[in-house]
């Protein structure tokens, strides 16, 4: 019995430790059913294949509330964002521009698109962080309004798309 707990011990020190990272934020949307404003205050880095090529990329997840625990127990990489209910994901590594999708009120309001990548700029992208600010504005095509600042460490690689 020692032996179990001194291992289980071990194996979640091992563990890499998923928190909320800063991010501070809106993104706006003028949605068919009146226009929304998302308070961005979390941000996580992760990393897992994409569901069509596999290739693996990062994906920067903008979040109005903390979801650590979520993404904690997700075992796939589409999981997070089947998580996100307000907020915004930005594709990274996967083509050149930022492909995002932006989700508030329960994911009964969406968007998607692609940014060009010279809208996110960044401070810092090294193997222990990433920094800087992303700003997109596509409102005069629809599309919505990003202004984010963030901060973040990498957090989950996941091995599988679905």
């Amino acid at each position: 019995m020692a032996i179990s707990l001194a291992a289980g011990a071990l194996l979640l020190s091992a563990s890499p430790a998923l928190w909320a990272d800063s991010a501070n934020g809106t993104a706006t949307y003028a949605a068919k059913s009146g226009a929304v404003t998302v308070a961005i205050k979390h941000v996580y880095l992760i990393k897992g294949p994409d569901a069509v090529s596999g290739k693996m990329g990062r994906q920067l997840v903008f979040a109005a509330t903390d979801m650590s625990d979520a993404i904690k127990k997700c075992d796939t990489f589409s999981c997070v964002s089947g998580k996100l209910e307000s907020g915004v994901t930005a594709d990274l590594d996967i083509m050149p521009p930022v492909a995002f999708w932006l989700v508030t009120n329960g994911q009964r309001v969406q968007v998607s698109g692609v940014a060009r990548r010279e809208t996110l700029k960044l401070s810092a992208d090294t193997t222990q962080k990433m920094a800087g600010k992303w700003s997109y504005d596509g409102s005069a095509s629809g599309m919505p309004k990003i202004d984010i600042d963030f901060d973040v460490t990498p957090g989950k690689e996941f091995a599988k798309a679905r």
